[in-house]
């Protein structure tokens, strides 16, 4: 595996991606391919390559895309933290557990070393596994929106 920056005209492969981090769980009505092009949806790659994006796309030894994660500064559901650029990942689920998450986030953390302050994200509250991952990395939860998902929030001082 390797780690690589996302080019601006790779969307087709971005969107591929964050359509597997569009997760929700079996009791609910899953997402279909057409969610990708809900406004709020599409802040997420819509003209990508703007000042501030950053995406890095684990691919195998096929140079097959497995992996992504992404900032990006986009309108944010609370007040608090909406300076910070917008997390979104997703790992595809036969390659879960194999330390590809820990790698993108290892990467992520370097770049942005002396650019950002902190990074925040929106997680469905089902979705206990990607909880621990961002807990693991230093994130928290600052927000339970009534109607959103828990906000958490990573802050460079946390490392």
């Amino acid at each position: 595996m390797k780690i690589r920056l996302l080019h601006p005209s790779e969307t087709d492969i971005q969107k591929e991606l964050l359509f597997t981090a569009l997760w929700k769980p079996e009791d609910e009505t899953p997402h279909t391919k057409a969610d990708l092009e809900l406004p709020h949806i599409k802040e997420y790659y819509q003209d990508w390559g703007k000042q501030g994006d950053l995406a890095l796309v684990a691919v195998n030894g096929d140079d097959a895309p497995i992996g992504l994660i992404q900032i990006r500064h986009k309108t944010c559901v609370t007040d608090d933290h909406a300076e910070h650029p917008e997390l979104a990942m997703a790992v595809l689920p036969e390659h879960h557990g194999k330390g590809i998450a820990k790698a993108l986030f290892d990467e992520l953390f370097t770049r942005i070393e002396n650019t950002e302050s902190g990074i925040r994200l929106g997680v469905h509250p089902k979705n206990q596994k990607a909880i621990g991952l961002y807990e693991r990395f230093g994130f928290r939860v600052y927000d339970r929106p009534d109607k959103g998902y828990p906000q958490m929030v990573w802050l460079a001082e946390t490392l």
